[in-house]
Formats: structure tokens, sequence, C-alpha cells
């Protein structure tokens, strides 16, 4: 058995590892890839061993550069994320009534379950014909449009609030 110098990709010294002797011939080692038969390197504090070819040059290990790193976000930058991923969330907002029906219910479509609901009550109307979320023109009742707002609303106050819920 022989320690042998590993190397990485670069030709740095790595560790030191162990070359098996040759089952084949005698006072032969095999040294494992990417290694070299050489001594161990002696390295100080802040110096890093590069294999030359015939031994090691001993370079400073470069001090890495602050400013390649990416900057943290700023409060007002995460805030802005939040609000987006929030918005997009209200946006996607799908409903299903008891009786099956999908509605969309981001704000705008609550907005307008609203209006329609408003209107249906004022003028004694039982039903109205709806644009559900598969874009399939269908006959809603005033119970089934006020089911949906509810349950659109209650899923807007529960993307608003996780956050909070979180914390």
């Amino acid at each position: 058995m022989k320690i042998v110098c590993q190397l990485d990709s670069l030709g740095y010294f790595v560790s030191g590892v162990t070359a098996d002797p040759s089952p084949l011939e005698s006072g032969v080692f095999l040294i494992p890839g990417g290694a070299v038969d050489f001594p161990i390197p002696t390295i100080p504090d802040g110096k890093r061993a590069k294999w030359n070819g015939s031994g090691f040059d001993l370079e400073d290990i470069p001090i890495p550069d602050v400013a390649d790193e990416p900057a943290p976000p700023t409060p007002e930058e995460l805030l802005r994320q939040a609000k987006r991923e929030r918005a997009a969330a209200v946006a996607a907002i799908k409903v299903t009534t008891a009786s099956g029906k999908v509605f969309d219910g981001d704000e705008v479509s609550q907005t307008r379950m609203a209006r329609a609901i408003i209107a249906l009550e004022a003028m004694g109307v039982p039903s109205v014909v709806w644009v559900l979320a598969n874009n399939v023109p269908t006959e809603v009742t005033l119970a089934e449009l006020t089911e949906a707002l509810a349950l659109a609303g209650a899923a807007q106050a529960a993307v608003w609030s996780a956050p909070y819920q979180e914390a």
C-alpha cells in the first residue's frame, strides 16, 4: 500500500489516496484515476497546491468576489414578489358548488357574480345564463350564484391570510 496525491479536474491537490499493489507485478502500484505518484505536499494556510507535471506549485487561495454574488432581496422586493404570488393565486381561484358546477372565482368574476345577484334579486328572476369556468354557458340559479360567490370569497380570504397563518 502506498499514499499518492489525488487531484481535482483542474490539477489541484485534494487529498492523499491509497494506491494498491498490482496483483500482476511485484513492486508496482495501481495509481487511482486523477492521482499522481508524488509525496503529499505541505500546504500553508491560505495557499493551495497545483500540479505542474513534475511537482506542486503553491498559489494563494483566491478570495471570492462578493460583487459576483447576487445581493439578497430587499424587503421591498420580497413584498413585491409576495404580492405577485398572491395575485396569481387569486386569479387562479376556481370553486365548485354543491350542484357540481365549477365557477371562476377570481376578483373580476366575484364582482360580476355580485352584480348579477343584486340584479336577479331586484328583478325577482330565479336564474341566469352564466359562463362557467369551462367556458360553457349554463343556466345557474340565484342560489348557485350566491353559493359560488361565497365560496370564491372564502377562497380569496384563505389566499390573503395564508402568510399570517404560517407565521
